[in-house]
């Protein structure tokens, strides 16, 4: 339950820092406010490829437990 409320938060906070650095780039777009932009959103790429993985397991897990289970005529 904390790491799911401390994911949400780093979310959040990679999310302002991206809008930060989008818009310091937009009024001086320089090499090093370039980088900057690129490194907040490699951040972000790689949290929400762990929510994706999080998702895809649950999702295995469910269909698992409540998949179609095979019939007489398929035996």
């Amino acid at each position: 339950m904390n790491n799911s409320k401390q994911r949400k938060e780093k979310e959040k906070l990679l999310n302002i820092e991206h809008h930060e650095a989008y818009v310091s780039f937009q009024n001086n777009p320089s090499q090093e406010n370039l980088t900057a932009l690129n490194v907040v959103k490699e951040k972000l790429e790689k949290l929400y490829e762990e929510k994706i993985e999080g998702i895809i397991v649950r999702s295995r897990a469910r269909w698992h437990k409540h998949g179609e289970k095979n019939s007489k005529y398929f035996f």
